[in-house]
């Protein structure tokens, strides 16, 4: 009788055990499909400006390395009445965010922006601080226009 009553206990346990390991399981799943949801869902887009979005004073960035995102190649500028022509020349341009934030590949420009040798901001016209932006054909120009004096050639 004894091993009767064990048998029965083990079937009530082992019962429990896999109720137990189903919402376990569910609750997992859950969790991963709540944490897979893309981060900028939570942000509310709104329209902005370079200025607005660099995270301190724009006044302070003292070196801005451009990349020509067809070769690779960068360019440094240091020199401080350039920084300064060349960030009020497209820090105001008014940036409307994609409705769909899935993102794209590659890049015509890039800029990064530097307070002494720190990286403070590093952006492509589409692409600042994880958020996906509409073509500003304003800022485009401008940077072209910077980019092919400085990497003398077309863009």
């Amino acid at each position: 009788m004894n091993t009767v009553m064990l048998a029965k206990i083990d079937e009530k346990q082992v019962k429990d055990i896999k109720k137990l390991g189903s919402l376990f399981i569910m609750g997992l799943f859950i969790s991963l499909l709540l944490s897979s949801c893309n981060d900028n869902e939570h942000i509310k887009l709104q329209p902005t400006t370079i200025s607005n979005i660099y995270p301190g004073d724009i006044t302070k960035v003292n070196k801005i390395i451009l990349v020509d995102g067809f070769s690779g190649k960068r360019k440094e500028i240091t020199e401080k009445e350039q920084v300064i022509n060349m960030l009020d020349q497209i820090k105001d341009e008014l940036l409307i965010p994609e409705e769909n934030q899935e993102g794209g590949v590659g890049y015509i420009f890039r800029v990064i922006l530097y307070e002494d040798e720190k990286i403070v901001m590093d952006f492509t016209p589409h692409h600042i601080q994880n958020i996906n932006f509409k073509f500003n054909d304003n800022l485009h120009q401008k940077l072209k226009e910077i980019f092919e004096v400085q990497f003398e050639r077309k863009f």
